[in-house]
């Protein structure tokens, strides 16, 4: 239950953006760093922007979300959607290098960060055997730390090939990155403030959270999101919505 919560913002992601890689490997393919750099950017921007309000939602309102559906708390599974949240954030991160990796010609960097994803949750497991302390919250910790692993790796892998992906002359990505990051705090203490203040189990603070969660989308499209990558975001929603009619 936990997973499946917790993929939500993963997919969302991904299925609104996942045009843009074929144009971004064209790119490189003719020497046009520049531009492959800039549509890196605005895959990574678009990620966030689509990942980071709806995971801070699940991370926050995990009990409130569990008491609603199972009509009773359990902890383990409110447990479950946070670290599962966390894990399946950084894995819509590390898709982004990762696929840079493949459009780029170089798998390897890949197969190298799927051998220390699964060393990290080998090496994780094992300790958690031999201490005596093996359970299912450690399980899905570990499991986080083998995605954090990865991801790390796989965005140096992407900084060797694109640096200025992560330079100072690329400053309006990191500020739109942090608009993204203020907008979705602030959307999470909202969410706090509903459970502190309406009682759980009800369907009316899930309305109310569910307001919160549009209009900080709607923030993020509108002050966080520059007009050139929002224009870029605009057509490619309309690209995919006509392939599906």
């Amino acid at each position: 239950m936990g997973g499946s919560v917790a993929a939500v913002p993963n997919s969302v992601a991904h299925s609104m953006v996942a045009n843009l890689f074929p144009a971004i490997a064209e790119r490189y393919g003719l020497g046009d760093l520049r531009g492959a750099t800039r549509m890196v950017s605005r895959y990574l921007l678009f990620v966030a922007a689509f990942v980071l309000p709806m995971s801070t939602f699940f991370l926050v309102e995990a009990p409130r979300l569990v008491r609603f559906w199972l009509h009773n708390s359990y902890p383990l599974i409110e447990v479950a959607v946070r670290l599962m949240t966390v894990a399946f954030t950084l894995r819509a991160l590390a898709m982004i290098p990762w696929r840079v990796s493949w459009g780029f010609g170089r798998p390897q960097d890949s197969s190298v960060a799927m051998t220390l994803n699964l060393s990290v949750l080998a090496g994780g497991g094992a300790a958690l055997l031999i201490s005596s302390a093996f359970s299912y919250r450690g399980i899905l910790i570990v499991c986080v730390a083998s995605w954090l692993v990865s991801t790390l790796y796989l965005c140096w892998c992407m900084s060797r090939s694109l640096p200025a992906v992560f330079s100072v002359d690329n400053a309006w990505l990191f500020w739109a990155l942090l608009k993204v990051t203020v907008l979705a705090i602030t959307a999470g203490a909202l969410h706090c403030l509903v459970g502190r203040l309406l009682p759980i189990g009800e369907v009316f603070p899930l309305l109310l959270d569910g307001v919160i969660l549009s209009l900080c989308y709607l923030a993020v499209f509108l002050w966080a999101i520059p007009k050139a990558e929002k224009t870029a975001l605009t057509k490619l929603l309309r690209v995919r919505s006509r392939r599906r009619t």
